[in-house]
């Protein structure tokens, strides 16, 4: 049984590639994509490999962190038979997206299918202190804040597309601007844009908000040289696509209490081991730290900040 819950958000600070390896279309390696919406996302297994590899640096030298480790994500591959981890991840979704604007740089967009999804899952953590605004936006709409930067007279326009703004809506947006500001990592130089949120934010329509994170992503081109002749090898030229930088994304937690026998239990749990535990220590690993996720490491890619919120500590 899943006993508590808690959000993973995750800010990318350089591009992102968490990819597939196949492709039908004209990009090689695409993005990872759900099957219905064709939202991007990262994979479950990927995002728990990465908070274990994270907690497993200090595992070496320090027996008790070692079986906190084995108790939230599991044994070894030796003894994988003895018990289960107690984290459960689920994919990441996307919840703003960085789109091209005439007017201020660039604009975090998202849409109502996408805020009520997310409110869904803060209901199944544990937090039902709000729901999604209702503003019921038609093709060409679009909802700010009063104070947004976005703003040509009544229209903004985002990659070659214009919207126009629609009134009555600022104090809704505002609100829920407020709100995600909460959940984008606070400390350091992510400041600035964490600051800026509310008046980048922009709801625009389900279709348009699709068409975005198909088509509003970037598409790199490497190659591969002989390293003798200096030309390009063959069958070695190819095109990635990344989430662009800037882009926030949210997975869900859900801890158990430690399946783990007493013997296997770090010292400091061992009296009333629970659930509280197993997010505590998650909340430990990722909370306002930096790591790397998806491909492409050593080129710079994938650099992302992560902060945990769990209901009733602030957000």
């Amino acid at each position: 049984m899943l006993e508590k819950g808690a959000f993973l958000f995750l800010y990318t600070l350089t591009p992102l590639h968490a990819g597939t390896e196949q492709s039908l279309g004209f990009v090689d390696l695409p993005l990872q994509r759900e099957r219905i919406t064709g939202f991007p996302i990262i994979q479950a297994s990927e995002l728990k490999g990465k908070l274990r590899s994270l907690a497993a640096v200090k595992s070496g030298t320090d027996e008790e962190h070692g079986k906190k480790v084995m108790v939230t994500f599991g044994h070894d591959k030796e003894s994988a038979s003895e018990y289960a981890g107690s984290i459960s991840i689920s994919d990441a979704r996307v919840l703003l997206f960085p789109v091209r604007s005439l007017k201020g740089v660039f604009a975090w967009v998202t849409c109502e299918a996408v805020l009520t999804r997310f409110c869904r899952d803060l209901m199944i953590i544990g937090d039902t202190s709000w729901s999604p605004p209702a503003l019921s936006l038609k093709n060409q709409d679009i909802a700010v804040a009063g104070d947004s930067i976005l703003c040509l007279n009544n229209s903004i326009v985002l990659e070659e597309f214009t919207f126009n703004v629609r009134k009555g809506d600022n104090d809704l947006v505002r609100e829920l601007g407020e709100r995600l500001k909460g959940y984008l990592p606070r400390e350091g130089l992510h400041t600035h844009f964490t600051n800026s949120l509310t008046e980048r934010l922009a709801v625009v329509p389900d279709d348009a908000f699709y068409y975005f994170v198909q088509f509003a992503t970037e598409i790199v081109t490497r190659i591969a040289l002989d390293s003798e002749k200096k030309v390009v090898r063959e069958h070695a030229l190819w095109n990635e696509e990344y989430l662009p930088s800037e882009t926030l994304l949210y997975a869900t937690c859900f801890a158990t209490k430690p399946r783990a026998p007493k013997c296997s239990l770090p010292a400091e749990w061992n009296n009333a081991p629970s659930a509280d535990h197993i997010l505590s220590f998650v909340k430990e690993l990722a909370d306002n730290k930096c790591f790397q996720l998806g491909g492409d490491e050593t080129t710079g890619k994938g650099l992302v900040a992560a902060s945990v919120y769990r209901p009733g500590e602030g957000g």
